[in-house]
């Protein structure tokens, strides 16, 4: 057992005991407020995803690292040009998780975020 602490993790030890401190909130401070199925013809509709140079894609794959035991299969969409969407977040949220599933076969992906129309700059 391996315990990190000191001003940069430097002092590990291995004396089978410790103290562990839970930095947290007591109630949840996110909830899924919106979720964009893209290949959905209903969800893109509900969140006025605009894709033109797209196409509809079925893939078959799996996941990297622990959830690679078995294939799942997805629609999506290939695109050779920008897409964009509107996500609804409620107010009482304490922030966003953005997530996509990507086909890492296509090469050369990213995405810029705007929230009410200002770009949201990258964050280490």
């Amino acid at each position: 057992m391996l315990f990190e602490g000191g001003a940069g993790n430097e002092s590990g030890t291995d004396l089978r005991s410790g103290m562990v401190f839970w930095y947290g909130e007591p109630a949840p401070a996110m909830a899924l407020t919106d979720s964009l199925a893209v290949g959905n013809l209903e969800s893109e509709t509900k969140h006025r995803y605009k894709a033109p140079a797209s196409r509809q894609w079925n893939l078959t794959s799996s996941f990297e690292g622990e959830f690679d035991h078995g294939t799942i299969g997805d629609t999506g969409r290939t695109l050779t040009g920008p897409s964009e969407s509107i996500a609804t977040i409620v107010h009482e949220n304490h922030g966003v998780i953005l997530r996509r599933q990507s086909d890492q076969l296509l090469r050369g992906q990213h995405a810029f975020v705007y929230v009410d129309g200002k770009k949201v700059e990258e964050r280490d």
